[in-house]
Order: C-alpha cells, then sequence, then structure tokens
C-alpha cells in the first residue's frame, strides 16, 4: 500500500478559500500582469489535474474496500467540495484574465484616440498652414496685378504729359509765329 497525502479538512479548505478570496478582491483594483495571471491559470490547471487524479485514485482504492458505495459516496463528496473551492478560484481567476484584456483593450483604444486626436490637431494644423501660404499668394498675386495696372497708370499718365507738353509747345509756337514782332528796345541815351 502505497502512503496517502494528508487530508485537508473542512477549515484548511475554508482558509484556503478565504486566503484566495482576499487576494483576489486585494488583486481586483489594479488588473495583475499578463505573466502572472498565465502562471496562475497554470496552477489552476494543474491543481484541477491533481484533483482529478486524487479523486480517481481515491475511487479505485474504495474497490477494495468492503463498502465501496458509501467510500465512493465520501470521495464524490470530497471532490464536489475540493471542486466547488477550485471552481471559485478559477472564476476569480477568469475575472481577473477578463478584466486585464479589457484594460489592455482600454489602453490601447485610449491610444489609438491620442494618435488620432494628434493626427487631426497636425492636419488642422498644415491646412492652416496652407491656407495661410494660399492667402499669402494671394495678397502677393493680388500686389502684383496692382502694381502692374499702377504701372500702366503711371505709364498712360507719362504719356498724357508728353502729350500735353507737345501740345502746349505746338500752341506757343503758333502764338510766336502769329504775333507781331516786338520793336527792337531802345538804345541806351548817354552811352558813348
Amino acid at each position: 500500500m502505497t502512503p496517502r497525502a494528508p487530508r485537508s479538512t473542512p477549515w484548511m479548505r475554508r482558509i484556503a478559500c478565504i486566503g484566495f478570496t482576499w487576494s483576489a478582491l486585494v488583486g481586483a483594483e489594479t488588473p495583475p500582469a499578463a505573466d502572472a495571471l498565465a502562471a496562475r491559470g497554470a496552477a489552476l490547471q494543474s491543481q484541477r489535474d491533481a484533483l482529478e487524479s486524487r479523486y480517481k485514485q481515491t475511487v479505485r482504492e474504495c474497490y477494495q474496500q468492503f463498502n465501496v458505495t458509501d467510500c465512493r459516496n465520501q470521495a464524490r463528496e470530497r471532490y464536489i467540495a475540493e471542486h466547488r473551492a477550485l471552481r471559485e478560484q478559477e472564476l476569480q481567476h477568469h475575472a481577473q484574465e477578463r478584466q486585464a484584456r479589457t484594460a489592455t483593450a482600454h489602453e490601447r483604444l485610449q491610444t489609438k484616440q491620442l494618435d488620432a486626436a494628434d493626427r487631426a490637431r497636425e492636419a488642422e494644423r498644415a491646412s492652416q498652414a496652407a491656407q495661410g501660404r494660399q492667402q499669402e499668394q494671394q495678397r502677393k498675386q493680388s500686389d502684383h496685378d496692382a502694381s502692374g495696372s499702377r504701372r500702366i497708370e503711371t505709364l498712360e499718365r507719362q504719356e498724357d504729359a508728353r502729350t500735353h507738353r507737345a501740345e502746349v509747345e505746338r500752341r506757343a509756337r503758333e502764338r510766336e509765329r502769329d504775333k507781331p514782332r516786338a520793336a527792337p528796345l531802345p538804345s541806351p541815351t548817354g552811352t558813348p
């Protein structure tokens, strides 16, 4: 006969369950790291495997006893109680995993939103800069057009001034021609 592991009493299971519950409540405030969750999941799976193998071993040993049914019923009751405690731990673990996944998804969403907001601000700045460049270009173009029209006006005024001067000179020449000549100035008397 092989030596048996010491049986856990109900109060030991309760203490373990309270400890796991307490650790789950304390850890519920901040999601644990992914490595810790993976290690906890592996530990729970190994506990489940150990529970299953202990139950199967106990049932095999029950067939060696005289009162098989009573032994199997007791083994089943212990299995159900341990399974219930393990199931509560698994449920807490799954809740922590969901919380960690939710936190990760929330962080990714916030990062995406911040990136989108940054891209929108950058696009707005680029749009404003392009609009400013376009307005500057339009201003330069209007200044150029205005300077071109001023130049044309200046040239037109200069042409008008030349035409006016030519007209004034022509009239002065005509007056000079049509006007009788003035008498010569008297000679100064008393001059030797």
